[in-house]
C-alpha cells in the first residue's frame, strides 16, 4: 500500500489480501470495515510450438486448449490470419512471421508469441525431358504444338532403356 494513513491509498498486492479501514473522528470514536482484494491468476495459454512451413502452405496456430473458456484471443499480427480473434486461427503467412497472441478472461491478460518461419518455394529436384525417344502406343496421342499427353485408353507405362549418358 503506497500510504497507509491516506483516505484513498493505492494498493497492489502479489495475492489476495484482506485490507482492515480503522476511521477515528475527532470525539475519539472509531469504526473499523475490511475490503478483500482478489488478485486472480493470469489466464493460461498456450501460443503453440514454432512451426516451418513451405510457401504457399497453411498451419493451424495455437495449442490444445489455448486456454480457459470465456477467454477472448487476439492475435497480432493478423496479416495472413483466417480470424485473428479464434482461439486457433488458420495462418497463411507471406514471409515468416512472429505472430503474438494476447489472451483476456475477466480483468487478467497473458501474452505469448509463436513464430512461423517460410521455407522457400519448392522446386523439383529433377526433371523429366520428354523428346523424340520417348516411345508411346496408340493409346497415347502426343501434341507436341501443345506440350501435352492425353490418355484416350489403357494405362501409362514408362520405358528405360539402358544406354550411356555422356557427360555434360
Amino acid at each position: 500500500m503506497n500510504d497507509p494513513n491516506s483516505a484513498a491509498p493505492l494498493a497492489s498486492p502479489a495475492s489476495t489480501t484482506i485490507y482492515v479501514l480503522t476511521v477515528t473522528d475527532g470525539n475519539g470514536c472509531s469504526d473499523t470495515d475490511d475490503m478483500t482484494v482478489t488478485v486472480n491468476s493470469d489466464p493460461p495459454l498456450d501460443a503453440g510450438a514454432d512451426q516451418s512451413i513451405c510457401a504457399g502452405q497453411q498451419v493451424l496456430l495455437g495449442g490444445a486448449p489455448t486456454s480457459v473458456p470465456g477467454s477472448s484471443y487476439a492475435w497480432t499480427p493478423s496479416t495472413g490470419l483466417d480470424d485473428a480473434t479464434l482461439a486457433n486461427p488458420t495462418a497463411t503467412p507471406g514471409a515468416t512471421t512472429l505472430y503474438t497472441l494476447t489472451v483476456t478472461n475477466d480483468t487478467c491478460t497473458s501474452s505469448q508469441q509463436v513464430l512461423v518461419t517460410l521455407q522457400g518455394i519448392a522446386e523439383p529436384a529433377f526433371s523429366v525431358r520428354l523428346g523424340a525417344e520417348l516411345r508411346w502406343s496408340s493409346r497415347l496421342l502426343h501434341r507436341p504444338e501443345q506440350r501435352c499427353f492425353r490418355m484416350v485408353l489403357g494405362l501409362w507405362r514408362w520405358h528405360h532403356e539402358h544406354r550411356a549418358i555422356p557427360p555434360t
